[in-house]
C-alpha cells in the first residue's frame, strides 16, 4: 500500500513515468537487501527463541544473510540446482515487483460537479 502511494507520488514528481518507475524498483530493492541484512545483524531479536536474550550474538558480524542462504542451499541440494534455483526466485521476484509496483494504475477521475442549483424560489421566513 505505502509503495503504491509512494509510486503516485513519484508519477507526479519525476519527469517521466519510466524514471519514476525505475527509483521506486531501487528503492524496494535496496530496502529488501538492506532489511535482510539487519534482520541477519539482529538475529536473536528474530526467529531464534531459545536463545538467550542478548541485544546481539557474540559474532553479530560474522557473514551475512545471504551467505547464510547459499551455504544452506549448497548443504540440501547439488550446486547447479542450487544455481538454477537461486536464479529462478530472482526472476519471479522481478517479475512480481513488475507486475505488483510498476503496473500504470489509472488516474483517478475527478469528483463530479456538483449540480448546479435549478430552482429559483426563494424561502422567506
Amino acid at each position: 500500500m505505502a509503495h503504491r502511494h509512494l509510486f503516485r507520488l513519484l508519477r507526479t514528481l519525476a519527469p517521466s513515468e519510466k524514471i519514476a518507475r525505475r527509483t521506486l524498483l531501487a528503492w524496494v530493492t535496496g530496502n529488501a537487501f538492506l532489511g535482510a541484512q539487519l534482520s541477519w545483524i539482529l538475529r536473536p531479536f528474530f526467529g531464534s527463541p531459545s536463545l538467550e536474550v542478548a541485544f546481539l550474538r557474540e559474532d553479530p558480524m560474522q557473514g551475512t544473510f545471504y551467505e547464510a542462504v547459499w551455504n544452506s542451499l549448497t548443504r540440501i541440494l547439488p550446486l547447479p540446482l542450487a544455481l538454477f534455483l537461486l536464479l529462478l526466485g530472482g526472476l519471479f521476484g522481478v517479475a512480481l515487483l513488475r507486475r505488483s509496483f510498476l503496473t500504470p494504475t489509472p488516474p483517478s477521475s475527478p469528483a463530479p460537479a456538483p449540480a448546479p442549483n435549478t430552482s429559483n424560489t426563494t424561502h422567506h421566513a
